[in-house]
């Protein structure tokens, strides 16, 4: 098959042509994206190996930023931003590919309206909130772990 080109369409995006065969389809197309996992070790595709998530257009065409564009886990688009995962945590893009907010949850949810779901592990807690698009919490619940902590 063919390996990916690199193709740099200006300083702050790259684009890359692929074939089907090196990347697996996980997910639907949403706002014209669709997250996929790279199968193929190929050394021009710089920091894109085996296992790594990107996303693609519906013209095989990998769009994202030279400095942001690959993750280690990546869900659809959905309003404008995608839940994407980096170093064990997640955080959420633009479809700019700007991190518009941070990488700081053990586990997070597409967005649902203007509403997403998003969990983190602190001190024997597990703390279940609902953020909006500025990563602002609106409902949040706590549970413990250790029976401990609840007196």
């Amino acid at each position: 098959g063919l390996s990916l080109l690199k193709i740099f369409a200006s300083t702050s995006s790259s684009i890359f042509v692929a074939t089907a065969a090196q990347f697996s389809y996980s997910k639907e197309f949403s706002e014209g994206l669709i997250p996929c996992k790279y199968t193929k070790h190929d050394t021009k595709t710089g920091n894109i190996g085996p296992g790594k998530w990107f996303y693609v257009n519906k013209h095989k065409c990998i769009i994202g930023r030279e400095d942001n564009g690959v993750f280690c886990e990546a869900l659809p688009f959905s309003n404008g931003l995608a839940a994407v995962k980096r170093d064990g945590k997640w955080g959420y893009i633009n479809k700019h590919f700007e991190l518009v907010i941070p990488y700081q949850y053990d586990s997070a949810d597409s967005f649902i309206g203007s509403l997403a779901k998003v969990e983190t592990r602190k001190g024997g807690m597990l703390i279940s909130s609902y953020i909006n698009k500025f990563g602002q919490v609106v409902w949040q619940n706590i549970r413990y772990s250790d029976p401990q902590l609840v007196k």
